[in-house]
């Protein structure tokens, strides 16, 4: 129902303005592989922001003015990273990380 998802979207946020350090995520399984969604409602633009993936490990790094801190999160299932994306919606405040199945 989008009023509950829009719901739980703004208490994750209040969230994480209101706790600082990690983000919150959202994983989900696509057909070709898993898209992490990250609450960055901190960030202004993806300058200063580092995403390191590896195989089965992601490390996504703010910069040190934003709140967010380091995300590191151990992947389930083994991924491309040289096939991995990253988009952030500055309207909505969140990166998308395709991550494609290996």
């Amino acid at each position: 129902e989008p009023a509950a998802a829009a719901r739980a979207a703004r208490e994750a946020d209040l969230l994480a303005r209101t706790a600082g350090g990690p983000p919150a995520t959202t994983m989900e399984t696509t057909d070709t592989g898993r898209l992490l969604t990250v609450s960055v409602p901190h960030l202004a633009s993806m300058q200063g922001v580092d995403l390191d993936v590896e195989k089965t490990a992601l490390v996504l790094k703010f910069p040190g003015g934003c709140k967010h801190g380091t995300l590191t999160l151990d992947l389930e299932t083994p991924v491309k990273p040289n096939k991995v994306s990253a988009k952030f919606s500055k309207k909505a405040k969140v990166i998308k990380i395709t991550l494609p199945s290996a």
